[in-house]
């Protein structure tokens, strides 16, 4: 059987303190997030990013006629 820990009140309140961040400021905790991740998946989502401003600027100029 494998053995499992509870969390503690102290997990709690770091866990609460976390998202009361991301809520406040969430640019500067997708940031901290983006420079966490290997290059590989830094450049997905990079491409991806791309690739979705591509085809909302196809949609834009096309609905503009």
């Amino acid at each position: 059987m494998k053995s499992t820990t509870q969390p503690t009140i102290a997990d709690a309140v770091q866990l609460a303190s976390t998202v009361q961040g991301i809520v406040a400021n969430p640019l500067t905790a997708g940031v901290k997030f983006f420079r966490t991740l290997n290059k590989d998946a830094k450049a997905l989502i990079v491409a991806l990013l791309t690739l979705a401003g591509l085809v909302y600027t196809i949609q834009y100029l096309t609905n503009k006629r």
